[in-house]
């Protein structure tokens, strides 16, 4: 099984690119400064059976996207 990390997942083409992996099969690790929006997207890729986590992460931030990456 594959695993991806999707910045900016929380809307628009982010939610797209994790919906499409998820039909793909991967486990996905996601990742926005929205927490309550990549939440969920989470909880809606997990109730169809994805594998996902979200992680609220300003990937802007080096220090911020390093530990949500940990």
């Amino acid at each position: 099984m594959r695993v991806a990390v999707v910045t900016g997942a929380a809307s628009g083409i982010g939610a797209g690119v994790a919906a499409h992996l998820a039909s793909l099969g991967h486990r996905l690790g996601l990742l926005d400064r929205d927490r309550e929006g990549v939440q969920r997207v989470a909880d809606e890729l997990r109730r169809s059976g994805t594998d996902a986590v979200a992680v609220h992460a300003d990937v802007g931030d080096e220090a911020a996207a390093t530990e949500a990456l940990e």
